[in-house]
């Protein structure tokens, strides 16, 4: 029997769709709006991600995310439903603090630096950056949605655990 996981990391579905397909190798993250006064922390090591389509647009994304998107628009879920297809764990964080450090990320993910300028100085200066191995499903899991999924945070416990790839 493989493990299971009930956690899962909202992120932008053009983001999942990069790390699924092994373009993007880190993920930077700040912090959703309702973290808390201590802001995002990396708590756990291996999660699913959980697609969003909150706040993204092509401007957000490097031109190498661009198709990205586009595929996330093709896989947006059905009305009241969350779509699980990959679970990453997480072998390394990093927390920068020296913005010039970020351009040597700058192959590993797809978002555009006006993006990760942003994040880096949103509330006080740093970022988190996870590198993580993607695994996925050959069939996504459709779950349903759950109303302790919604807001701005960015660790979700599902309602039940799901086995992992």
């Amino acid at each position: 029997m493989k493990p299971a996981s009930n956690i899962a990391f909202k992120e932008w579905a053009s983001v999942c769709e990069a790390i699924a397909a092994g373009t993007q190798t880190i993920i930077l993250r700040k912090g959703g709006i309702h973290e808390g006064d201590e802001g995002f922390q990396p708590e756990h090591a291996g999660f699913w991600l959980y697609p969003t389509q909150f706040h993204q647009t092509p401007d957000d994304l490097s031109i190498e995310g661009a198709p990205f998107l586009e595929l996330a628009q093709e896989h947006i879920p059905e009305d009241n439903t969350i779509v699980l297809r990959t679970f990453v764990s997480v072998s390394k964080v990093d927390y920068v603090i020296d913005e010039a450090r970020l351009d040597d990320y700058r192959e590993q993910h797809i978002l555009s630096d006006i993006v990760v300028h942003r994040r880096f100085h949103y509330k006080q200066p740093g970022l988190f950056i996870l590198h993580v191995t993607a695994s996925s499903l050959e069939t996504p899991l459709v779950l349903p949605f759950d109303y302790s999924y919604a807001g701005c945070h960015t660790w979700v416990e599902l309602t039940q655990a799901v086995e992992t790839p």
